[in-house]
């Protein structure tokens, strides 16, 4: 059995010099907030529902229809209140938001937009088993190709629907 003696009784035990860690703490830690502030990170924009007015009252109707499109396993629809807009298909044996067409979603988003230029919401509605792929490159075509800055005041009308509101069923 080995023995934990100290070779020599009168010689005191070595201390941990602490120094040099805490010398790349005090480097590390502005080194990382540095960076924080640099990072650019990104994010998708999504509202919350609304809730309902305590006193039971109905806010006034809008004259427009509200544009939903429905995320389901096998097809997209798009719809402009209760008319179906279109009806797209997945194609058979493609899983993921390649199965959809999106760029078909994109034409018609356009010509809603063009149709009705300060609607900026859309409802999107997913079944469960949509994957979160495929509603975001759903988001993406309704948002518009161009839009980079969603929300911001643009002559141009790059952005779309950009105030998306997320349900699932």
């Amino acid at each position: 059995m080995p023995s934990f003696r100290r070779k020599n009784p009168e010689q005191a035990p070595e201390s941990t010099n602490l120094l040099p860690v805490m010398n790349i703490m005090f480097l590390l830690i502005p080194g990382l907030l540095l960076a924080m502030e640099t990072a650019s990170m990104a994010a998708i924009d999504v509202s919350a529902p609304r809730s309902s007015d305590p006193r039971g009252e109905t806010p006034p109707a809008q004259n427009e229809a509200p544009i939903e499109l429905e995320i389901r396993s096998d097809s997209l629809v798009l719809r402009e209140g209760e008319a179906i807009v279109e009806t797209l298909a997945k194609r058979a044996g493609e899983t993921g938001p390649e199965g959809y067409d999106m760029a078909r979603l994109t034409q018609l988003a356009a010509d809603l937009h063009r149709a009705r230029p300060d609607t900026v919401s859309v409802t999107i509605r997913a079944e469960n088993d949509v994957e979160l792929a495929e509603l975001v490159a759903a988001m993406d075509a309704l948002r518009g190709p161009e839009c980079s800055e969603p929300g911001r005041a643009d002559e141009e009308g790059d952005c779309w629907f950009w105030q998306p509101l997320i349900q699932s069923w």
